[in-house]
């Protein structure tokens, strides 16, 4: 769903980008004024990406915990005590 809704936007700022850049290009002369307004967009961005907070970790080493869910799974029950069965 999030990636229909990026290509969705994608499409309308493509055709809304295209539309005012002929327009200015148009009413000016130059495609300057267009380049100009896509490097600022650009950088403003890149800056808000840069002021997003910062996920954190949720585990030190994610391959050893994994590791260790599956190994109690297979040598403990649903409620934490040992398998009795020495099959696992």
């Amino acid at each position: 769903m999030v990636f229909g809704w990026v290509f969705t936007f994608h499409m309308i700022g493509a055709g809304a980008g295209s539309l005012t850049t002929g327009i200015s290009r148009e009413t000016t002369g130059s495609y300057l004024a267009a380049w100009n307004t896509a490097a600022v967009l650009r950088f403003g961005a890149a800056i808000s990406l840069l002021l997003l907070p910062r996920k954190r970790k949720a585990y030190d080493n994610p391959m050893r915990e994994q590791v260790s869910v599956c190994v109690l799974a297979k040598t403990h029950d649903l409620t934490g005590k040992p398998r009795v069965s020495a099959d696992y």
